[in-house]
């Protein structure tokens, strides 16, 4: 404003969003706790500010990346447009597995960078499944029943390898 003029479309109106703080984005669910092989599991990472707030707006690039025993996994994210993101895969082998999460954050004007989650990599037991058609049973109940007569047997539940599952 100069000799009392005012600007042409003034007063302006500015929305302030609240920026993403990558390293304090987090994540939880199944598939980061005790998850077994050939079942479907998820868990959801929620966009945070640098107090370590909910972001309710979606837009951030989030990336996984499954290492295990027998290769990697690259799960396909899906933003559910609320600053939370979904993950959901299939675990194919019993053993430990490091699941790496990384998003995208404001960390100067119009610069972005990726960085680790608040607990990333995480480290993951994955248990094996137990499959009806390995598993086994054996003992006395089985091979000579007796009606009024007490008897037993033991069931091996196995994986799909055929390896006992305890």
């Amino acid at each position: 404003v100069q000799g009392e003029q005012v600007i042409e479309g003034a007063p302006f109106s500015v929305e302030v969003k609240a920026s993403v703080n990558g390293s304090n984005c987090t994540a939880e669910g199944p598939a980061l706790g005790t998850p077994y092989t050939d079942v479907e599991t998820h868990f959801t990472v929620t966009a945070r500010d640098k107090h370590g707030q909910p972001v309710a707006e979606g837009g951030r690039k989030v990336d996984v990346h499954v290492t295990g025993p027998s290769g990697d996994l690259n799960p396909a994210v899906v933003d559910n447009g609320d600053g939370t993101y979904g993950v959901t895969f299939t675990y194919t082998e019993k053993g430990e597995h490091h699941v790496a999460v990384t998003a995208d954050g404001i960390i100067a004007p119009d610069t972005v960078e990726s960085v680790p989650i608040q607990g990333s990599a995480f480290a993951v037991g994955v248990k094996p499944s137990v499959v009806g058609a390995r598993s086994t049973a054996k003992g006395p109940g089985l091979e000579h029943p007796y009606t009024d007569v007490q008897t037993h047997f033991v069931i091996q539940a196995r994986d799909k390898h055929g390896d006992e599952v305890n």
